[in-house]
């Protein structure tokens, strides 16, 4: 018999007596503020994002892996570094990314109820939506199926994805070879010369590997495709040291996987695999960590432990980001809505129009005072204004959507921001890759990437890619209107 998703569960129960207890705790320390209770307050929510992990693997792995997925990237790259961090008493209000950055009483229960909110408002507004059946609404059972034959376009496809990976694998060993020769901080200085073509192939491989996908090739044909994908958007990045990048790009072919083979369970010879699979993944970050030992990035220990624990504090530390975004908030010199909505303004498009108008390019700038005094970067400015001599040197922070939300709107705006985030990503896991267009696939699966980056993105960070993404729509759109004839029927 099947469990019903509005089943409450043991889980479900201990869940909510967390919750509420740190809901009492918190309400309790905003009127007392003292740090004993921060520290109860760091603890437990360990405990409910455990907890919350633990409810959606026993609610369906797969009936809600997005959800799961993002809470895995939450932990990992917000929550992960500090469990390594030990005595936890002394260390709770400390976050050593970039540069230690220690949390005062207030600052620190500002920070857990951010973290608490972020976790726990998205997942009770997430399974709201599915006990309000708001699947009956995004199914549309009347809806015609519309049968669309790709089989003549397919050759174009190919033809744009082999030259858009070329492009792209051309691109990013270049950038390789050359930030290679340099100190690994020092490589952020710096633009490295590309040809235009190659750039703007570069550009258009993610679309055109999208538009492969979305129209459900043979399977051989879609593993071809994955591996290449992740072999340029994660695999070549691992050079980089960028380790995040491979690591979501992985959580994204899974997810592909399951809806390509309509997985709706998962048994144990699939378990076997993706344990295989993780085993893979570890060795690999191993061979990175090492790279990064050798360059002086940590010692030569290469115990389990350590790989593990050298992978979580190097992999997480957005959580830096969000409490310098709390001690800081004052030192921004603008609103914190411009940082936000900066890439609607900091982006091909908008860069065009700034060419046209001041005669200057945003993007030509390597990080420096250049970049801040032609950009409102939210990640560059909180670099900066945390460390100016380790932001001039070539050293970064990254970005969190907590932060840039927080710095716009306050607490308020992080729960309210977390409610339709849960709808969103909701939305997302309804929907499938049957019964629609190749465009409609593309867009679903370009949202669905930006799912597993978010907690150490900023909240409209996609802005850039979505603008190359309607680019390579607008060039394959003649193609698809002459050789794809459809059909609908009831």
């Amino acid at each position: 018999m099947k469990q019903k998703n509005n089943t409450i569960t043991i889980l479900d129960i201990i869940l909510a007596l967390i919750s509420m207890i740190q809901i009492t705790l918190l309400v309790f320390q905003w009127i007392v503020q003292d740090d004993k209770i921060n520290f109860y307050l760091f603890i437990i929510n360990y405990f409910v994002i455990v907890f919350v992990m633990l409810c959606i693997l026993k609610k369906g792995f797969t009936k809600h892996y997005l959800l799961f997925s993002f809470y895995l990237c939450f932990f990992v790259f917000l929550m992960g570094q500090k469990l390594f961090f030990v005595p936890w008493k002394e260390n709770y209000n400390i976050t050593r990314t970039f540069v230690e950055t220690k949390l005062n009483t207030e600052q620190y229960t500002i920070f857990a109820t951010l973290i608490f909110i972020s976790i726990i408002v998205t997942y009770y507004t997430y399974f709201i939506c599915v006990n309000k059946k708001w699947i009956i609404i995004l199914k549309r059972k009347n809806r015609a199926i519309v049968k669309h034959n790709t089989t003549n376009l397919l050759p174009v496809i190919r033809i744009g994805f082999i030259y858009t990976f070329i492009c792209a694998l051309i691109m990013q060993l270049m950038i390789v070879i050359v930030k290679g020769r340099m100190v690994y901080t020092e490589s952020y200085l710096i633009n490295v010369e590309i040809p235009m073509m190659i750039k703007v192939g570069n550009y258009l491989f993610p679309f055109f590997a999208l538009l492969y996908l979305s129209i459900k090739p043979p399977k051989n044909q879609v593993y071809i495709v994955l591996f290449l994908y992740v072999l340029v958007e994660g695999g070549i990045q691992l050079m980089q040291h960028r380790r995040a990048l491979f690591a979501t790009s992985i959580l994204f072919a899974v997810w592909y996987l399951f809806q390509y083979n309509k997985i709706e369970k998962v048994d144990l010879k699939l378990i076997l695999k993706m344990f295989g699979l993780l085993i893979t993944f570890i060795a690999l970050f191993y061979f990175v960590e090492e790279i990064r030992t050798i360059g002086g990035m940590g010692d030569s220990k290469n115990g389990i432990f350590s790989i593990i624990k050298k992978l979580m504090i190097s992999t997480g530390g957005s959580d830096s980001v969000i409490a310098n975004t709390i001690q800081k908030a004052d030192k921004f010199p603008k609103n914190g809505f411009i940082y936000l909505l900066n890439p609607f303004v900091s982006n091909p498009v908008g860069n065009i129009f700034k060419i046209l108008v001041t005669g200057i390019s945003s993007g030509s700038y390597g990080q420096g005072m250049e970049y801040l005094l032609h950009n409102d970067d939210f990640s560059h400015w909180i670099s900066f204004l945390t460390e100016e001599s380790l932001y001039l040197s070539g050293h970064g922070m990254g970005s969190s959507y907590i932060a840039e939300i927080y710095l716009a709107m306050g607490i308020a705006g992080v729960i309210l921001f977390a409610s339709i985030l849960a709808r969103f990503i909701f939305f997302l896991q309804q929907l499938d890759l049957e019964q629609k267009n190749i465009f409609e696939n593309i867009f679903i699966m370009f949202f669905v990437q930006q799912i597993f980056t978010l907690p150490r993105n900023g909240v409209f960070l996609w802005i850039d890619n979505f603008i190359y993404l309607l680019f390579g729509m607008i060039l394959i759109y003649p193609f698809y209107y002459r050789y794809s004839k459809t059909k609908k029927t009831k």
